[in-house]
């Protein structure tokens, strides 16, 4: 996991600048070379997305995955359990938003490998509870789940239960926030073109109006520009695709966000559903496309 950590880290804290955005430039490359045809819809971002864990965890192995429901009071929680063929493993998933940054491992003393990153109290609660399950190493956290790895002297049979209970208690807690977007009465014309993925968590919403002057733009919920490099990449996107970042990204059960000049790429969290997240995408689209270009020409 040493190597995952450096890997995930630092994907969080360049946030694409320079080893995401160098790979994404070549696959984007590799696919215009071998035709439009060849590469699936969707295809480059979620490889980024879970290829960081997964070239590591298991290169070409098969993962396994386990769905979860639990009800309480009149709440639902899902949560997925993935195991990779590395059994020292396991990822945790929750339709909750239980981390305030987009990827931090968090030590024994319940503080971010990264300097200056604030754990939110929930995700600090769950690492206090997790660290006292005896065969529990090392926890990263990122919005919507956690990475938990065990020592080798010990079995999931005797933690996985811990973690899962865990996470059950802490999630039926929190709220989850769906909010409804007002439509503007112009944007209800503008359409979007929705496409999915053979990865069920990732959809690719298009339109015929130019909404990034950027070719290539990617952005983490939670929203950060992380200092002055950052400023500048959203500022080159021109003002629809500003506020798509900020936007999309704000909306519960988003992952992360791909933007280009005439389509954004969403990736959820994996126990989310997009009955809630969709409707949502495509009106911030709408409207943002609505306020700055009233007149709204699309053909």
């Amino acid at each position: 996991m040493g190597l995952l950590a450096f890997v995930l880290v630092l994907q969080r804290e360049n946030e694409m600048k320079n080893a995401l955005l160098t790979i994404a430039v070549c696959a984007i490359a590799s696919a215009v070379a071998f035709g439009q045809n060849s590469a699936r819809p969707g295809s480059i971002w979620p490889s980024l997305e879970k290829g960081w864990q997964r070239s590591y965890l298991s290169p070409e192995a098969p993962w396994q995955t386990r769905t979860l429901d639990f009800h309480k009071n009149g709440k639902a929680l899902t949560m997925i359990v993935e195991i990779p063929p590395n059994d020292r493993i396991r990822l945790f998933h929750i339709n909750r938003e239980i981390c305030n940054t987009s990827i931090t491992e968090v030590g024994r003393d319940l503080k971010a490998d990264v300097l200056g990153d604030k754990i939110s109290p929930v995700c600090r609660k769950i690492a206090k509870q997790l660290y006292a399950v005896r065969g529990i190493a090392k926890l990263m956290f990122r919005p919507y789940d956690v990475h938990v790895e065990i020592g080798d002297a010990f079995t999931w049979k005797e933690v996985e239960p811990k973690v899962i209970a865990t996470l059950r208690d802490v999630g039926l807690g929190l709220k989850q926030h769906i909010a409804v977007v007002a439509l503007r009465n112009e944007a209800k014309q503008i359409p979007v073109t929705i496409k999915k993925s053979e990865n069920a968590c990732f959809r690719s919403f298009s339109t015929r109006r130019l909404i990034s002057h950027y070719e290539i733009s990617s952005w983490s919920h939670p929203f950060t520009t992380y200092g002055d490099e950052r400023s500048d990449d959203l500022s080159r996107l021109g003002p629809i695709g500003t506020e798509l970042a900020r936007k999309v990204t704000a909306i519960e059960g988003v992952s992360e966000i791909f933007i280009t000049p005439y389509k954004v790429d969403v990736l959820i969290g994996d126990a989310y559903s997009w009955a809630a997240i969709q409707p949502q995408v495509v009106a911030v689209i709408q409207n943002e496309i609505a306020k700055h270009d009233p007149s709204i020409i699309l053909r």
